[in-house]
Protein backbone atom coordinates (compact mmCIF):
# COMPACT_ATOMS: atom_id res chain seq x y z
CA UNK A 1 0.00 0.00 0.00
CA UNK A 2 2.76 2.31 0.96
CA UNK A 3 3.83 2.31 -3.11
CA UNK A 4 0.38 3.91 -4.02
CA UNK A 5 0.90 6.95 -1.30
CA UNK A 6 2.33 9.20 -4.57
CA UNK A 7 5.60 11.63 -3.36
CA UNK A 8 4.32 15.24 -3.05
CA UNK A 9 6.70 18.21 -4.12
CA UNK A 10 6.68 22.11 -4.29
CA UNK A 11 4.71 22.47 -1.11
CA UNK A 12 2.57 25.70 -1.81
CA UNK A 13 1.94 28.41 0.96
CA UNK A 14 -2.06 29.78 0.84
CA UNK A 15 -1.32 32.85 2.82
CA UNK A 16 -0.57 36.58 2.20
CA UNK A 17 2.95 36.21 3.91
CA UNK A 18 5.97 35.45 1.79
CA UNK A 19 6.97 31.39 2.46
CA UNK A 20 9.37 30.47 5.12
CA UNK A 21 10.82 27.02 3.98
CA UNK A 22 10.19 23.71 6.99
CA UNK A 23 10.05 20.46 6.64
CA UNK A 24 7.48 18.27 6.98
CA UNK A 25 7.98 14.67 6.66
CA UNK A 26 4.22 12.99 5.98
CA UNK A 27 4.47 9.36 6.76
CA UNK A 28 6.46 6.72 5.64
CA UNK A 29 6.77 6.19 2.03
CA UNK A 30 5.27 9.40 0.91
CA UNK A 31 8.21 12.52 1.10
CA UNK A 32 7.28 16.29 1.13
CA UNK A 33 9.58 19.26 0.30
CA UNK A 34 7.54 22.13 1.90
CA UNK A 35 7.61 25.66 1.78
CA UNK A 36 5.29 27.74 4.19
CA UNK A 37 4.01 29.80 7.03
CA UNK A 38 3.71 29.20 10.13
CA UNK A 39 0.63 31.93 11.06
CA UNK A 40 -1.36 30.70 8.57
CA UNK A 41 -2.90 27.15 7.50
CA UNK A 42 -0.87 25.91 4.33
CA UNK A 43 -1.95 23.11 1.83
CA UNK A 44 -0.51 21.72 -1.25
CA UNK A 45 -2.05 18.81 -3.34
CA UNK A 46 -0.60 17.05 -6.33
CA UNK A 47 -2.41 14.62 -8.92
CA UNK A 48 -0.26 11.31 -10.39
CA UNK A 49 -1.56 8.34 -12.97
CA UNK A 50 0.15 5.33 -13.60
CA UNK A 51 -0.94 2.49 -16.06
CA UNK A 52 -1.81 -1.17 -14.91
CA UNK A 53 -3.20 -4.32 -16.10
CA UNK A 54 -6.47 -6.25 -15.02
CA UNK A 55 -5.54 -10.25 -14.83
CA UNK A 56 -7.31 -10.30 -18.21
CA UNK A 57 -4.77 -7.87 -19.57
CA UNK A 58 -7.09 -5.20 -20.10
CA UNK A 59 -6.10 -1.36 -19.77
CA UNK A 60 -6.70 0.01 -16.60
CA UNK A 61 -4.88 2.77 -14.62
CA UNK A 62 -4.44 4.60 -10.80
CA UNK A 63 -5.16 7.85 -10.11
CA UNK A 64 -3.07 9.66 -7.28
CA UNK A 65 -4.64 12.26 -5.57
CA UNK A 66 -2.76 13.27 -2.39
CA UNK A 67 -3.50 16.63 -0.90
CA UNK A 68 -2.03 17.50 3.06
CA UNK A 69 -2.33 20.96 5.15
CA UNK A 70 -0.32 22.20 8.10
CA UNK A 71 -1.55 24.54 11.20
CA UNK A 72 -0.20 27.06 13.18
CA UNK A 73 1.37 25.74 16.18
CA UNK A 74 -1.02 24.50 19.16
CA UNK A 75 -4.06 24.68 16.45
CA UNK A 76 -5.96 22.00 14.87
CA UNK A 77 -6.33 20.89 11.24
CA UNK A 78 -9.50 19.07 9.94
CA UNK A 79 -9.11 18.70 5.95
CA UNK A 80 -12.77 19.15 3.66
CA UNK A 81 -12.84 17.47 0.42
CA UNK A 82 -15.71 18.06 -2.36
CA UNK A 83 -17.12 15.34 -3.81
CA UNK A 84 -14.85 13.55 -7.02
CA UNK A 85 -16.54 14.01 -10.42
CA UNK A 86 -15.50 11.99 -13.49
CA UNK A 87 -17.13 12.56 -16.81
CA UNK A 88 -16.19 9.83 -19.59
CA UNK A 89 -17.41 11.14 -22.45
CA UNK A 90 -20.50 13.24 -21.17
CA UNK A 91 -21.50 10.64 -18.70
CA UNK A 92 -20.87 12.12 -14.75
CA UNK A 93 -19.82 9.60 -12.01
CA UNK A 94 -20.02 11.58 -8.85
CA UNK A 95 -18.13 10.24 -5.57
CA UNK A 96 -18.12 11.53 -2.50
CA UNK A 97 -14.88 10.04 -0.97
CA UNK A 98 -15.68 8.97 3.12
CA UNK A 99 -12.74 9.97 5.75
CA UNK A 100 -12.26 6.35 6.31
CA UNK A 101 -9.09 4.64 5.57
CA UNK A 102 -9.53 1.45 3.38
CA UNK A 103 -11.08 0.59 0.37
CA UNK A 104 -14.87 2.15 -0.10
CA UNK A 105 -16.71 -0.73 -1.60
CA UNK A 106 -19.23 -0.92 1.64
CA UNK A 107 -20.91 2.36 0.76
CA UNK A 108 -20.39 2.87 -3.06
CA UNK A 109 -21.84 0.21 -5.75
CA UNK A 110 -18.83 1.47 -8.12
CA UNK A 111 -19.49 0.63 -11.73
CA UNK A 112 -18.64 2.18 -15.43
CA UNK A 113 -15.54 4.35 -15.41
CA UNK A 114 -14.22 3.74 -12.09
CA UNK A 115 -13.57 0.55 -10.10
CA UNK A 116 -12.77 1.25 -6.68
CA UNK A 117 -11.54 4.21 -4.37
CA UNK A 118 -9.26 3.69 -1.69
CA UNK A 119 -8.68 6.35 1.03
CA UNK A 120 -5.52 7.21 3.22
CA UNK A 121 -5.52 9.33 5.69
CA UNK A 122 -3.01 10.29 8.58
CA UNK A 123 -1.97 12.99 11.18
CA UNK A 124 1.08 14.61 12.57
CA UNK A 125 2.93 16.84 14.89
CA UNK A 126 5.73 18.57 13.13
CA UNK A 127 8.94 21.04 14.24
CA UNK A 128 7.89 23.97 12.68
CA UNK A 129 10.21 26.78 13.95
CA UNK A 130 10.61 26.05 17.71
CA UNK A 131 7.14 24.79 18.08
CA UNK A 132 5.15 22.04 17.13
CA UNK A 133 2.27 21.89 14.21
CA UNK A 134 0.01 19.56 13.33
CA UNK A 135 -0.33 18.35 9.62
CA UNK A 136 -3.01 16.26 8.21
CA UNK A 137 -3.11 14.39 5.00
CA UNK A 138 -5.93 12.60 3.40
CA UNK A 139 -4.90 10.71 -0.36
CA UNK A 140 -7.01 8.87 -2.39
CA UNK A 141 -5.80 6.27 -5.17
CA UNK A 142 -8.73 5.84 -7.98
CA UNK A 143 -8.77 2.68 -10.17
CA UNK A 144 -10.30 3.41 -13.39
CA UNK A 145 -11.59 0.34 -15.40
CA UNK A 146 -11.34 -0.75 -18.94
CA UNK A 147 -14.44 1.29 -19.60
CA UNK A 148 -12.90 4.21 -18.86
CA UNK A 149 -10.51 3.67 -21.89
CA UNK A 150 -13.29 2.93 -24.43
CA UNK A 151 -13.44 6.97 -23.99
CA UNK A 152 -12.59 9.56 -26.30
CA UNK A 153 -12.17 11.98 -23.16
CA UNK A 154 -12.31 11.11 -19.61
CA UNK A 155 -11.65 13.57 -17.18
CA UNK A 156 -11.71 14.79 -13.36
CA UNK A 157 -12.83 17.39 -11.01
CA UNK A 158 -12.25 18.16 -7.31
CA UNK A 159 -11.58 20.61 -4.56
CA UNK A 160 -10.39 20.41 -1.16
CA UNK A 161 -9.67 23.03 1.58
CA UNK A 162 -9.04 22.84 5.43
CA UNK A 163 -9.84 24.60 8.97
CA UNK A 164 -8.06 25.31 12.30
CA UNK A 165 -9.98 24.63 15.08
CA UNK A 166 -13.12 24.76 13.40
CA UNK A 167 -13.06 28.76 13.66
CA UNK A 168 -15.25 30.09 10.63
CA UNK A 169 -12.16 31.56 8.59
CA UNK A 170 -12.78 34.70 6.71
CA UNK A 171 -10.83 33.01 4.03
CA UNK A 172 -9.86 29.39 3.47
CA UNK A 173 -7.22 27.81 1.61
CA UNK A 174 -8.56 25.56 -1.78
CA UNK A 175 -6.95 23.69 -3.76
CA UNK A 176 -9.47 23.16 -7.25
CA UNK A 177 -8.12 19.80 -9.36
CA UNK A 178 -9.61 19.92 -12.91
CA UNK A 179 -7.40 18.07 -15.35
CA UNK A 180 -8.00 15.51 -18.86
CA UNK A 181 -7.19 11.41 -17.38
CA UNK A 182 -7.92 10.05 -21.09
CA UNK A 183 -7.89 11.32 -24.41
CA UNK A 184 -8.81 9.71 -27.42
CA UNK A 185 -8.12 6.12 -25.48
CA UNK A 186 -4.94 6.54 -24.15
CA UNK A 187 -3.83 7.96 -20.71
CA UNK A 188 -2.76 11.66 -20.37
CA UNK A 189 -2.84 12.30 -16.93
CA UNK A 190 1.09 11.41 -15.48
CA UNK A 191 2.36 14.07 -12.72
CA UNK A 192 0.87 16.89 -11.69
CA UNK A 193 2.30 19.28 -9.39
CA UNK A 194 0.55 22.27 -7.65
CA UNK A 195 0.37 25.64 -9.68
CA UNK A 196 2.64 24.35 -12.46
CA UNK A 197 1.30 26.02 -15.64
CA UNK A 198 -1.22 23.25 -17.73
CA UNK A 199 -1.35 21.13 -14.81
CA UNK A 200 -4.78 21.59 -13.56
CA UNK A 201 -4.05 21.58 -10.05
CA UNK A 202 -4.46 25.38 -8.57
CA UNK A 203 -4.82 26.69 -5.59
CA UNK A 204 -6.97 29.98 -4.67
CA UNK A 205 -8.92 31.43 -1.19
CA UNK A 206 -12.66 30.85 -0.42
CA UNK A 207 -15.15 32.16 2.00
CA UNK A 208 -17.73 29.61 1.56
CA UNK A 209 -17.00 26.16 2.24
CA UNK A 210 -20.45 24.75 2.13
CA UNK A 211 -19.82 22.42 -1.24
CA UNK A 212 -16.94 20.52 1.07
CA UNK A 213 -19.09 17.81 2.36
CA UNK A 214 -16.35 15.27 4.18
CA UNK A 215 -14.80 16.09 6.63
CA UNK A 216 -11.13 14.42 8.66
CA UNK A 217 -10.65 15.30 11.89
CA UNK A 218 -9.26 12.60 13.62
CA UNK A 219 -6.75 12.40 16.57
CA UNK A 220 -3.30 12.48 16.10
CA UNK A 221 -1.36 9.29 15.15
Amino acid sequence: MKALLASLALFSACSARPPTPAALPLSEGAKLSVSATLDAISCSASVSCNMRRTPSAEASALVHVNFVCRGEPDEHVSILRAPLELICDGTKTAVEPLPEPGHLWKREPFSGPLTQLTSYLGADLNPCGKDRCESRFWNLTLELSPEAFASTRCSLTTSMTALMNEKDLTSHPVIDVALDLIRDRRLVCSQHSLDKPGSGVTNRHTEDITPYTQRYAGALR
